[in-house]
């Protein structure tokens, strides 16, 4: 008999299950305890339990895997399931395309077609009343916002408006304290270029001064002849007992009237009481008493000196200007800087003076390599001007501005009729000779008119070629306001074209000497202005400047 074939055998399966012991449902069911292995001590209950709750963790752990990949596998599951009927769909509705295309009659298409162009219209007309509605809603803010911003500007106007009304209002100017004298001043009479001015001639009758001199020149004596302060008009030079100060800004001679600045009383004067109430607009000058005493006080200078004073002629002009510091050391230049015979470079030159085509001044050739630009040929110039040039040239590298140097010096009548003639012919390329003429005028002088024939004159740049652009230049702002200490001058400022007749020409410097160049400066004058005030008020006696000049360039 087959021992396999035994009824009574156990099969594989049973044997295997024997092998393994009880299954975990069937322990879990009966409640047994795990066999142990032959030869084993028996676990306590409190380790067996302990292993039987690993077993569960484990179990757990598995079958929570085991539900983590069914769910992983239907949502892949059902994503292909969308992606198919999605496709499925596509194929339907392109399937249903085809078959509208090629079996819907004429009469259904234009049905459709129909339907189709109202729906976009619709679409457009919805839209566009969306388009409308933003923009009116746009133009609502935008008017809004205009008219705040509108009535904003208007308040702030009407307010500034009304500031300046009250600040511009007359000057209260009260001379003698309560029982002097009260006047009203307008506004632009007192405050004149952000300077506070007060007029002399009240004051001058309070103090029993007497004034002497000239419209350009005006001295104020004090009654006991010790005190004397001279103003020059239009110049913010002033002498206090002799002794040369700057003000704070110019006196201003206005009418017979001569407006001083403010600061003036409250920094060189003593003897006066002056106080200024800017809220009322009122300034006050009154006596000052001595200290324990019913009486008033002389009025004094702060400055003084030892040196007597001297009678004024209205002719005569005073002093010569005080030293000036430079970088470099220029004691060696001073005299040329500074010439004592100041009137023999008075020499005008313009349309109105010209000069005669056989006038040739006396120069000397420019030998110092430093003060001309790289390349340029001989040049010559005064022999004072040419000094004073090279002081200037030192005191500009000494400054930092190495590069600055004189491009062109003294011309002669046939060169610059020759230049002249050339841009006459260049301008009538588009225009008539008359026009050109006058057109070239405006950028270059006629043979006769150039100052650079009178060897006092040159062009001092840093550029490739002389232009307007030198204007924007560092050295050039060094220049505008220090030019006068060497006795330069700007020829053709950019303000003074209507006087000169000719451009702005910031590369172009003219030699008078540092006593007229500083009052030029000071000004703020054209050459031709300020010779014509010479003139008026006599500086040269009894001839025509016509005629003194005659005598420098006979």
């Amino acid at each position: 008999m087959n021992r396999n074939n035994s009824p009574n055998r156990p099969t594989d399966r049973e044997q295997g299950q024997r092998a393994q012991g009880p299954r975990p449902e069937q322990m879990r069911n009966s409640g047994a305890q795990p066999r142990q292995a032959q030869g084993a001590p028996t676990p306590s209950k409190e380790e067996w339990m302990a292993r039987r709750v690993a077993q569960m963790k484990a179990w757990a752990k598995k079958e929570k895997e085991a539900e983590h990949e069914r769910q992983k596998r239907q949502r892949a599951a059902d994503r292909a399931a969308i992606r198919s009927a999605k496709k499925k769909a596509k194929a339907t509705k392109k399937m249903k395309e085809r078959d509208e295309r090629y079996f819907l009659t004429e009469e259904e298409r234009q049905i459709r077609k129909q339907m189709q162009e109202e729906e976009r219209a619709y679409i457009k007309r919805r839209r566009l009343r969306r388009t409308k509605v933003f923009a009116n809603r746009f133009l609502l803010f935008l008017g809004t916002f205009i008219a705040l911003l509108g009535i904003s500007i208007g308040l702030f106007y009407a307010n500034l408006v009304s500031y300046e009304a009250s600040a511009r209002r007359s000057y209260s100017y009260q001379v003698g304290g309560k029982s002097g004298n009260t006047y009203s001043v307008a506004h632009d009479k007192m405050m004149r270029r952000g300077s506070l001015y007060v007029n002399m001639t009240p004051i001058a009758d309070l103090c029993e001064m007497a004034i002497t001199g000239d419209r350009a020149e005006l001295r104020y004596i004090s009654r006991n002849a010790k005190e004397h302060v001279q103003f020059i008009v239009g110049s913010r030079q002033c002498f206090i007992n002799g002794v040369e100060v700057r003000l704070t800004a110019s006196p201003i001679l206005d009418g017979d009237d001569l407006y001083v600045p403010y600061s003036f009383f409250t920094s060189y004067v003593e003897g006066l009481d002056v106080s200024y109430d800017s809220a009322k607009n009122r300034v006050s000058i009154e006596k000052a008493l001595a200290e324990g005493t019913g009486t008033y006080q002389d009025l004094t200078f702060v400055i003084r000196s030892d040196a007597p004073m001297q009678m004024l002629d209205e002719y005569t002009e005073f002093g010569s200007s005080a030293p000036i510091e430079f970088l470099a050391n220029l004691d060696l230049y001073e005299e040329y800087m500074n010439p004592k015979n100041r009137d023999d470079y008075l020499i005008l030159v313009n349309s109105k003076y010209p000069l005669p085509q056989s006038y040739k001044p006396e120069t000397e050739k420019l030998d110092y390599s430093d003060m001309l630009l790289y390349g340029q040929p001989d040049q010559y110039l005064n022999s004072v001007a040419y000094k004073a040039a090279h002081a200037m040239i030192m005191e500009l590298a000494a400054n930092g501005f190495e590069d600055t140097k004189i491009h062109l010096a003294y011309r002669s009548y046939a060169a610059q009729n020759h230049y002249f003639n050339t841009i006459v012919k260049d301008y009538m390329k588009t225009m008539s000779e008359e026009q050109a003429t006058i057109a070239a005028a405006s950028v270059a002088q006629a043979a006769g008119c150039n100052p650079q024939q009178a060897g006092l004159s040159m062009i001092l740049h840093n550029q490739e070629e002389a232009t307007v652009a030198f204007s924007r230049q560092p050295a050039y702002a060094w220049l505008a306001d220090n030019a006068w200490k060497f006795g330069f001058i700007i020829r053709y400022p950019a303000d003074k074209t209507a006087e000169t007749g000719m451009s702005f020409q910031p590369y172009f410097f003219t030699f008078v000497g540092r006593y007229h160049a500083m009052r030029i400066y000071e000004a703020g004058l054209s050459m031709e202005e300020y010779i014509a005030q010479l003139e008026a008020r006599g500086y040269f006696g009894n001839r025509t400047y016509e005629e003194f000049r005659e005598t420098l360039i006979s």
